[in-house]
């Protein structure tokens, strides 16, 4: 025995599989969605995780720098007060020299 279905319940079925149908292709975009933002998220996370990284090194090659620019202004300085220690040296020599002299041209 054959069922037989009437035009209406016919209609009603294709709009309720339609709407089904529907409904389904919006819930897996939402889903498509929902993962595209998960993996957006992750990269974000990862971008800042690398920048941080990068921040840090930045950091740490900008101390370094700086450390080596102090120890080249020690090194001038130190090599500046040197000179002046020579410079004074000099300068005494200079002096015991020009006594020694007059002190030889008075005796003569």
């Amino acid at each position: 025995k054959e069922i037989s279905s009437s035009p209406t319940e016919k209609d009603n079925f294709e709009s309720r599989l339609l709407r089904a149908k529907a409904n389904e292709r919006i819930l897996l975009a939402e889903l498509n969605n929902r993962e595209q933002t998960i993996e957006k998220e992750s990269i974000i996370q990862e971008l800042k995780a690398k920048l941080a990284e990068a921040k840090s090194e930045s950091r740490l090659v900008k101390a370094k720098s700086n450390e080596k620019i102090i120890l080249s202004k020690q090194l001038l300085i130190e090599k500046e007060k040197n000179i002046i220690k020579l410079q004074n040296k000099a300068q005494e020599v200079n002096i015991f020299n020009e006594i020694s002299r007059q002190n030889t041209t008075e005796n003569v």
